[in-house]
Order: C-alpha cells, then sequence, then structure tokens
C-alpha cells in the first residue's frame, strides 16, 4: 500500500468456478492497465526433481518452479484479463528475473510516493527481502525434529 498501488491479499475466485487464489497479491493496474496476480514461490534447489539441474546450471530450480506455476494458471488468468506474475525465489537467495522485475518496479514506486532515492529504496528492498527470506529458512530449521534412535546401552532396548 505504501507504493501507492492498493493491493490485496489472497483474493478468492478470481478464476470462475474455482475457490483457487493464483494470486498471493493483486495488484489493480499494474502491467498495461490489467489487474496483476503475483504468486509467490520459494523453491528449495536441494529437492529431488531439481537437485541434478541445480548442480549443473545456475538457476535452474527457479526456471523449473517458474514453468510449473505458469503451466499451473498463467492461461485462466489470462482469460480474466489478468496478467500472471510468478514471483520466484530460491531459498538460498536467487531471484527470478519475474520478481526481480517486479520488485523493482514496486521499490521505484516507493521511492516515488515516499521521496526517496530509487537507488536507497531499492537497496533497503532487497536487504529487507533477504533479511525475510533467511529469517524464514531459520525457523524451518529450528522447528525440526530429527529422529534419533536410542541407543542399545548394556543390551537393553
Amino acid at each position: 500500500m505504501e507504493a501507492g498501488y492498493n493491493p490485496r491479499k489472497e483474493v478468492r475466485f478470481l478464476l470462475p468456478g474455482r475457490d483457487s487464489r493464483p494470486a498471493y497479491v493483486l495488484i489493480p493496474h499494474f502491467v498495461g492497465g490489467r489487474d496483476a496476480a503475483l504468486d509467490v514461490t520459494v523453491v528449495n534447489p536441494c529437492q529431488v526433481a531439481t537437485v541434478v539441474g541445480a548442480a549443473e546450471t545456475p538457476g535452474h530450480a527457479i526456471i523449473f518452479a517458474h514453468n510449473r506455476k505458469v503451466r499451473g494458471a498463467e492461461e485462466a488468468c489470462q482469460a480474466q484479463g489478468l496478467a500472471f506474475l510468478p514471483l520466484v525465489v530460491e531459498s538460498y537467495g536467487g531471484w527470478g528475473e519475474v520478481a526481480r522485475d517486479v520488485v523493482r518496479r514496486l521499490a521505484t514506486a516507493l521511492a516515488r510516493q515516499n521521496g526517496r532515492s530509487e537507488d536507497e529504496t531499492l537497496s533497503f528492498v532487497w536487504g529487507r527481502l533477504a533479511t525475510i527470506l533467511q529469517r524464514a529458512n531459520s525457523r524451518i530449521l529450528a522447528g525440526r525434529q530429527p529422529y534419533h534412535p536410542m541407543p542399545t546401552i548394556d543390551g537393553d532396548q
């Protein structure tokens, strides 16, 4: 809201007959006068589906997740006049091209709204996003409860 776009979170029934949420955030009039459905995805490049490709090609997991999201919702969104923008980020901090473009655009609007330098605002926004991502990663790790079988002591089980 600070950037002047008046976004809405998790709008239901954007696609007729479906109670799905193709957008974590809906921004009115964001792309060529059309509303934009922003679908945020954090992908772990070490998952089975992407680990081999990620080891060979930087950004492989981002491309994999982007294509999966596009297959799932882009056509249906376009049929409703929505621009579908999958914002993909790797859990280690790599950002997809669409995500980088949207962040730049939002940071630019935020800078203009607040009367600050675009470079300073963009730097602040990237820093904030990096902090949010790493904080979420640490919560995942802290909440993990690994299984450790009890050792056998003196033949007791």
